[in-house]
Formats: C-alpha cells, structure tokens, sequence
C-alpha cells in the first residue's frame, strides 16, 4: 500500500519567527516535524517530546480515517492505535517528500510502503 498524509497544524515547540534563511522559524519547525515523522514509528516517546501542546493532526486523503482531528494524546493513543490495525506487519517504507510550513506550524506530505489487511 502507498500511504500519503498530509500533517496539519503540526505546531512545534519553541522557535520564533526569523526571517526566510535556515535558521529561521519556518525551516526549524519542518525540521523538528521531519524529525518527529523519523522517530514516529521506532521511538514514539522521542517522537512525542518534539510536539507542541497545541498540536493537531488531521490525515488528508480518500478514507474512513480522513477529516478526523488528533490532539497530542489522542495521535498515538487513538490513531496510532488504528493504523497499528490496519498494518499490522508495520511500514517498510515511511519518508517525508515534501513539507511546508510558516513560525506557528507545518503540513507535510509522506509517502510509504505496507501491507494492509486487506492485501492493498
């Protein structure tokens, strides 16, 4: 199965607008979100020290799991949970493609490769 989701309002902790270069707010925030989608599936706990308390997730795409929001605890008690279900033998595959992102959050799109059960 291909997945591609869309992470919205990932708010990041602890970074204040700078400008347009590397350094900046915007270029942090995707690399913190970079980072927590990297640690998701193998270190949760490292995952969920990088989310802000005010994060929210909201998986975009054609699904009964589509158009639903997730709050910091909700992602890995309710939808991690889900999807934990529906590939069971995990994700071989799971990397950012693309990200966008300003100073107060960042959407990023991720592609990944996994068995479903049903076989898609």
């Amino acid at each position: 199965m291909k997945l591609i989701t869309i992470i919205l309002g990932l708010l990041i902790s602890g970074v204040t607008y700078a400008g347009n270069h590397e350094n900046s707010a915007t270029a942090q925030n995707v690399k913190k979100a970079t980072q927590f989608m990297k640690n998701v599936l193998t270190e949760p706990n490292v995952a969920k020290d990088l989310l802000h308390d005010d994060f929210d997730f909201e998986f975009m795409g054609v699904s009964q799991l589509a158009n639903v929001m997730y709050d910091k605890e909700t992602y890995f008690s309710k939808w991690m949970v889900t999807v934990g279900e529906l590939i069971p033998a995990g994700f071989r595959k799971l990397d950012v493609v693309d990200a966008i992102g300003d100073e107060r959050g960042v959407a990023l799109m991720v592609g990944g490769d996994a068995d479903g059960i049903n076989g898609l």
